[in-house]
């Protein structure tokens, strides 16, 4: 008597991709992800990034007529750089509280978080005094520029896109000379 052969089953992943809801749809850009995650994703449905997930992300889709981007993706890339430098450092504050009373956090760093809060540090020296506001405000706290320049007492929102494209530019200019002090 012959056996029947039971057809081989490929195994189901379970799908724990995130959905997004109707709210994120209407005030982000989705779009579908290219490369990556492939354990989630299959050939007919990759999954879906969310391209406006900070401030310079949304300076950096094409506005206006003619479609222009405020910022450049070398500037964008500095502005990014700068936030994951000063997010190694610890410096971000922390979502939980503590009851525990610290003056001074600077004893529990370890030493690539030091290493990186002066990299900061040198980042916003070598950007200068007025300008390093900006990108804090902009690129740290993910606040929109016009919002800098309001605090300020300056009347032109727009005066606050123009410092932080000169203050963009001005990392980006130290990010690459550093990059080339290092390669030599």
């Amino acid at each position: 008597m012959a056996r029947k052969r039971r057809k081989r089953q490929e195994p189901q992943l379970p799908d724990d991709s995130i959905h997004p809801t109707q709210e994120r749809f209407q005030h982000d850009i989705i779009e579908r992800a290219r490369g990556g995650l492939a354990r989630i994703s299959t050939a007919d449905n990759p999954p879906l990034r969310v391209m406006t997930q900070t401030m310079l992300d949304w300076y950096l889709i094409p506005r206006g007529n003619p479609p222009k981007p405020a910022i450049t993706e070398r500037q964008r890339s500095a502005g990014a750089r700068l936030y994951a430098e000063w997010r190694a450092a610890g410096c971000e504050p922390g979502v939980t509280g503590s009851y525990e009373a610290r003056a001074d956090r600077s004893h529990d760093m370890t030493e690539h978080q030091a290493d990186m809060r002066q990299r900061v540090t040198k980042a916003l020296r070598a950007v200068g005094s007025p300008e390093h506001q900006i990108l804090i405000h902009v690129c740290l706290c993910d606040l929109p520029a016009g919002e800098w320049a309001v605090a300020r007492g300056i009347r032109q929102k727009s005066y606050g896109m123009v410092a932080l494209k000169q203050a963009l530019d001005k990392l980006e200019r130290h990010y690459s000379t550093r990059h080339r002090k290092h390669r030599a």
